[in-house]
C-alpha cells in the first residue's frame, strides 16, 4: 500500500518541478528547502509506528503543501490528495468521503492548475482505491491461510490423536485376548494337570499294597487328561481365526500398502467359498500378486490394478491386470519364472496375457490338499 503512494507522490513531485523548471524559477533554495521538508515529513510518517504521531506528521505534511503554494510557484498542492487521503482513512472507508476532502484543497489551487488538480486527485483516489482493495484481498486472503494451516494442524492433530487411540485400543485387545486365554487354560487345563498329579502320587503310594484302586486311580487320571486335552484344544480352535479370513485379510492389506506407496489405485472383488482355499494356496495366490504388483510398478506405467478372486468348483482361479502399456514383445524374468514354478508345483497353471494391458492369471485346483 505505502509503495503504491510513495510511487505516486514521485511521478506527481517530478511533474511538480518539471512545471516550475519549465517557469520562472525564483526562489530556488526555499523550493529545495520545502520539498526537502516534505519528503522527510512524508518518510517518518512511514516510519513511525505510534497511529497519533503518524497522524501529526501526515497533517504536517499537508501543512507544509499549503506553505509551499503560498510562498512559491511550485504546484505541490497537488501532492496534497494523497496526504488527505491517508490522513481521513484512518477515520472513514467510505471512498465518497475520500472524494469530498480531495476537492476542499481546490479553493487553494491557481485557477490554471485545477484541471491538473482535478486529474491528479482522480488518478490519486483511483490508485488509493485500487491499492486499498488490493490489500484487504490480500489480507482476507492470509487470514484464510491462517485459518485452514490452523485448521489442517487441528485436523492432523486429532488424526494422531485417533491413530494413537487406535494402537492403544489395538494394544488392549491384545492384552484382553492374552489375558483370557491365560486365564482359559489355568482354569481348565491347570486344574485337571493339578488334581491329575495329585492322583497319581496317590496311586504311587497305594500302588503295591492296593492295586486295583491304583489302577482305577490311572484310568480317572487318564480320563481326565483326555477332557484336558480336548478343552485346550476347544479354546485354540476358539481363539484361532479362520485360513479364509487370514488369508483375504493378508491379500487385502498387500493391495493397500501398494496404494499407498505407489499412488496406483487398486480394486479388489472375490466370489465363491474362500473356505476350501488352503494355507499353501493363499500363501501361492499372495506371493503371485506381490509379484505382479512389481512388473506393474516397473513396468506397465498403469493408474490401475483390479484384482480379482473366483473359487468354482474345481478351479481357483486369481486374476492381476493393469490398464498400462501391456508387453507385445514381452520376455519373461524371473518373476514370472518363479511365478510360473510356484503355481506348477501346487499342480496349477499360471496364463499370462500382455495385450490391451498386463494380466496374470493364476489357476489352482479347488478343494485339494496340497
Amino acid at each position: 500500500m505505502e509503495n503504491w503512494m510513495i510511487g505516486t507522490r514521485l511521478v506527481i513531485l517530478l511533474y511538480c518541478i518539471l512545471y516550475y523548471v519549465m517557469g520562472d524559477m525564483e526562489a530556488i533554495p526555499l523550493i529545495i528547502l520545502l520539498i526537502l521538508v516534505y519528503t522527510s515529513s512524508v518518510a517518518i510518517s512511514y516510519l513511525l509506528k505510534n497511529a497519533f504521531f503518524k497522524k501529526i506528521t501526515q497533517l504536517s505534511s499537508i501543512v507544509i503543501l499549503l506553505l509551499c503554494t503560498l510562498l512559491t510557484e511550485l504546484p505541490l498542492i497537488l501532492l496534497i490528495s494523497i496526504d488527505i487521503l491517508e490522513l481521513v482513512s484512518k477515520f472513514n472507508s467510505d471512498w465518497k468521503v475520500h472524494l469530498i476532502f480531495t476537492a476542499l484543497p481546490a479553493f487553494f489551487v491557481d485557477v490554471s492548475l485545477l484541471p491538473e488538480y482535478a486529474a491528479f486527485s482522480l488518478l490519486t483516489l483511483i490508485i488509493y482505491l485500487l491499492a486499498a482493495n488490493h490489500f484487504e484481498a490480500l489480507s482476507v486472503l492470509k487470514k484464510t491461510n491462517e485459518s485452514l494451516r490452523d485448521r489442517n494442524e487441528e485436523l492432523l492433530s486429532r488424526l494422531d490423536a485417533g491413530n494413537e487411540y487406535e494402537a492403544q485400543m489395538r494394544y488392549l485387545s491384545q492384552i484382553e485376548e492374552r489375558n483370557n486365554l491365560a486365564q482359559s487354560i489355568h482354569d481348565r487345563v491347570g486344574h485337571t494337570l493339578a488334581g491329575s498329579i495329585i492322583q497319581l502320587e496317590a496311586a504311587e503310594l497305594i500302588l503295591d499294597t492296593q492295586k486295583d484302586k491304583a489302577g482305577a486311580i490311572i484310568k480317572n487320571v487318564k480320563e481326565s487328561l483326555k477332557e484336558g486335552m480336548d478343552s485346550v484344544r476347544t479354546t485354540l480352535r476358539t481363539i484361532k481365526p479362520p485360513a479364509e479370513q487370514l488369508g483375504i485379510n493378508r491379500l487385502k492389506l498387500v493391495l493397500d500398502e501398494f496404494s499407498l506407496n505407489s499412488e496406483i489405485k487398486t480394486s479388489f472383488s472375490y466370489t465363491g467359498r474362500l473356505d476350501i482355499i488352503s494355507h499353501i494356496q493363499w500363501k501361492i495366490l499372495i506371493d503371485n500378486t506381490k509379484e505382479a504388483l512389481t512388473n506393474v510398478l516397473k513396468h506397465s506405467k498403469a493408474s490401475n490394478v483390479d484384482v480379482r478372486l473366483e473359487v468354482m468348483n474345481r478351479l481357483i482361479k486369481a486374476e492381476v491386470r493393469d490398464n498400462g502399456l501391456g508387453a507385445p514383445s514381452m520376455k519373461k524374468g524371473m518373476g514370472l519364472s518363479g511365478m510360473e514354478e510356484r503355481t506348477e508345483n501346487a499342480g496349477g497353471k499360471l496364463i499370462i496375457d500382455s495385450f490391451g494391458g498386463f494380466s496374470v492369471i493364476t489357476i489352482l485346483p479347488a478343494g485339494e490338499e496340497i
